[in-house]
């Protein structure tokens, strides 16, 4: 708080300035009358100016002081030792301290902080030079159980470019404080999110990088799995598969022929077996070579697959010999499906180019069943294959039954 000083009066003597305005009205008396009362007139004057001026004085120091009480930060007055002299209620309220507690006690003892060095140090040599470096403190003080921050606004009473005070204004800035403590520690969370943010950002375009090289990779991969599928169908399909008539070969039968008697003996139910030798065919091969032979292999092939069921298998079982595994048929409905190729067969003209007309080939075809002429894989097919021959024996272009 700025001090409100009274100049002092410093004018002509009041008994000069009455005697020089009386000068032509007074009229002309005795020196030893005159200068008695006019002595008696000079000093009324200067009690009556020193009684105005203290009234006035007090009355000024009363509005300062209401003034004073009305603001709602702290002020104080303090001497230059750094002594408390005088401070307001908002003061007062701002530490929770009484007037005792504060009047004539140092500035260090009631901020707990160093501030009367902070004065002395500005003050040093500079006593004579107005409007020092202004001092701004944030300060500490205990008020009960909590600690306040106090922004401390420090200056000086000025009297002939002399300080004679100090005067100091306080506000309280714990919630303030609190606020940009709160602010700071936001602004640190913002900050490290956006940090984060940045890092996710940026794995997340890897990630999103890498995804899209994955499924590149994928997508290579499933070309080269399918092609690699179909090849292995390819291959499985050769591996079972006849490359001259495109009939299933040997080893698919007999692992075909094998489930299939083990689910017919499950199921209580027949099976039948053709054993089925094509008649001359090596003179037929010798005579019209070899692409003629496997063209009528191939023939040979078309009508036992048209001639049976979907659910029959039909093999090349070696050379000029095949055969043929129906599902569910005793010997009689073999038999004479078994008649139906050889007559198809028969009936069929073997065209080639070295001949107009083209040479009949038949076949002899052995039947085989099961249970009736044997139990097992290799009985049934030797009992199929030795019918097969005694037809060939008999006259070739014949069914015979084991």
């Amino acid at each position: 708080m700025e001090l409100l000083l009274i100049p002092a009066v410093n004018s002509i003597a009041p008994h000069t300035l009455f005697a020089e305005s009386l000068r032509d009205t007074v009229p002309q008396v005795p020196a030893s009358i005159v200068v008695p009362v006019l002595c008696l007139i000079a000093v009324a004057i200067v009690l009556a100016a020193a009684i105005v001026l203290t009234v006035t004085a007090r009355r000024s120091k009363q509005f300062a002081e209401r003034v004073a009480e009305s603001l709602g930060c702290g002020l104080f007055v303090a001497g230059l030792d750094g002594v408390l002299t005088y401070a307001n209620e908002a003061f007062y309220e701002s530490f929770d301290y009484a007037p005792q507690e504060v009047i004539g006690k140092r500035l260090d003892e009631v901020f707990g902080d160093n501030l009367f060095h902070d004065i002395v140090a500005v003050l040093g040599d500079n006593v004579t030079v107005k409007n020092p470096p202004r001092i701004l403190r944030i300060a500490k003080a205990d008020s009960g159980d909590k600690a306040k921050h106090l922004e401390v606004d420090l200056g000086f009473v000025w009297n002939n470019n002399t300080p004679t005070a100090i005067r100091g204004v306080v506000r309280d800035m714990t919630e303030s404080r609190h606020l940009e403590e709160e602010l700071r520690d936001l602004n640190a969370i913002t900050i490290e999110k956006a940090r984060l943010c940045n890092i996710l950002e940026t794995r997340v375009e890897l990630l999103e990088e890498r995804l899209r090289q994955l499924r590149e990779v994928n997508v290579r991969l499933d070309k080269k799995l399918a092609e690699a599928q179909r090849l292995h169908g390819i291959a499985k399909q050769l591996a079972i598969t006849d490359s001259v008539t495109g009939l299933h070969n040997h080893r698919y039968f007999q692992e075909r022929f094998a489930e299939e008697l083990r689910q017919t003996e499950q199921n209580g139910k027949c099976l039948s077996v053709l054993m089925i030798d094509i008649d001359g065919f090596k003179d037929y091969n010798d005579t019209y070579g070899h692409m003629a032979g496997d063209e009528a292999l191939r023939t040979v092939s078309k009508l036992l697959t048209s001639s049976v069921r979907s659910t029959d298998t039909v093999a090349r079982y070696g050379g000029e010999e095949f055969v043929v595994l129906l599902l569910g048929a005793d010997k009689a409905p073999a038999f004479k499906l078994a008649e139906s190729i050889r007559a198809r067969i028969e009936d069929y003209s073997f065209l080639h180019e070295t001949a107009l007309n083209g040479n009949d080939l038949t076949v002899s075809i052995g039947v085989a069943s099961y249970p009736i002429d044997g139990t097992t894989k290799r009985d049934l097919l030797y009992a199929a294959d030795m019918a097969c021959y005694r037809g060939k024996r008999q006259g070739k272009n014949r069914v015979v039954g084991a």
